[in-house]
């Protein structure tokens, strides 16, 4: 059984090194420099433009941006809607809840991870809380559950 498993996988990687299924024209990363930049800056832009034309959803005077930054990863950004500016925000692994009229922003609340029970839960799991403060930026603060 075994020998034929590797006769299988010899046989696989042939086929897939034959010239007939080979890529035509292989772009290296010298072909992208410098658009990883442009790529973002593009990003920023547009998520500035739609979450401005929303109005504040967060602290009255700003408006939150989540974008994704990997596997069980989230970042929001504060931008303030008075000039644009993106201002430093908070991570988190299962999402984050904030309101208009408040300052704080939870980090993985506590309602979106019911389904892992109360001793499963990671540490990185466990909810955070942080108010912005007059300075613009986060403070973490005892979420007090």
């Amino acid at each position: 059984m075994m020998f034929s498993t590797a006769i299988l996988v010899l046989a696989l990687s042939f086929a897939m090194a034959a010239d007939d299924a080979g890529a035509e024209d292989v772009r290296t990363g010298q072909d992208y420099a410098g658009l990883d930049a442009e790529v973002d800056a593009l990003y920023a832009e547009y998520a500035i433009a739609s979450e401005v034309r929303d109005g504040a959803d967060f602290a009255g005077a700003y408006t939150l941006d989540m974008r994704g930054c990997g596997s069980a990863c989230q970042f929001v950004t504060l931008i303030r809607l008075a000039d644009g500016e993106e201002l430093r925000g908070v991570t988190a692994s299962e999402g984050m809840d904030w309101r208009e009229d408040s300052r704080l922003v939870i980090a993985n609340p506590p309602v979106d991870l019911m389904h892992y029970g109360e001793t499963q839960l990671p540490d990185y799991l466990r909810p955070k809380c942080f108010v912005l403060t007059a300075e613009e930026s986060f403070e973490q603060v005892d979420c007090g559950f």
